[in-house]
């Protein structure tokens, strides 16, 4: 099992009590006693490096986001196919990504924000990408002033750091604002919301496409079978 979902207990910050703290070795533990064979689990911010040393006769259970899974399982060379998706506590599996400003941008929301520059923490490859721009594109902001960070987090401390004026606005994962106040990265109360993008898929289960099918419905039994038993906050 390769788990590549950013609001795992170990990818995600602990700082922030019972949010994006979801316990994937209990279901590692669940699928192993369903399968009456011994599941190994990894997590990583590198899919197709993960696979990259991965038998082609190995059985792989693969979990992230869907935008993301898809090209990083096609560069490992492993065939794979999504069988569910999982939900939050709202029962929701999508996510959309938020644009925020500083506290005292005097911008209400996205149709005050018009001719700004843009710094998006998000992967070209994620869905939300496209759903930003779309978002940026309707409020009158063309490409060139949209730029792209590595991480959600660097595109949020620049916007704060800028000294730009007008004052630049930051795109990120709507679960990352309450991650970047709990874990220190920026000042609670710093930063605003002023809208939201259309959802995306988010967090879904592929399994390889060499598991024999009997696993395969093993498997997806007892993902559908798992309810509270882990915390899916977001």
């Amino acid at each position: 099992m390769v788990v590549v979902d950013p609001l795992s207990k170990e990818l995600a910050c602990a700082c922030v009590k019972g949010y994006g703290q979801r316990d994937y070795r209990k279901l590692a533990a669940r699928i192993e006693k369903a399968l009456k064979h011994r599941v190994t689990i990894e997590f990583s911010d590198d899919l197709a490096e993960s696979l990259a040393g991965v038998s082609p006769s190995r059985h792989v259970l693969v979990i992230g986001e869907r935008s993301l899974v898809a090209p990083g399982a096609k560069k490992a060379g492993l065939r794979c196919s999504p069988v569910c998706e999982l939900t939050a506590i709202d029962g929701s599996a999508t996510m959309t990504a938020s644009v925020i400003a500083r506290a005292d941008d005097p911008a209400r929301d996205l149709k005050d924000a018009a001719g700004r520059k843009v710094f998006i923490g998000l992967a070209e490859a994620d869905d939300l990408y496209a759903a930003a721009l779309k978002t940026l594109r309707g409020i009158g902001i063309d490409s060139a002033a949209i730029e792209r960070r590595a991480a959600y987090s660097e595109a949020a401390l620049d916007m704060l750091d800028s000294k730009l004026s007008p004052a630049p606005l930051a795109v990120i994962p709507s679960y990352a604002l309450p991650l970047l106040e709990g874990c220190g990265s920026i000042k609670p109360g710093s930063m605003k919301v002023l809208g939201k993008t259309e959802p995306a898929q988010f967090i879904t289960v592929f399994i390889s496409e060499n598991m024999p099918s009997e696993q395969q419905a093993k498997v997806v039994q007892s993902l559908l079978a798992v309810k509270t038993m882990l915390n899916f906050s977001n």
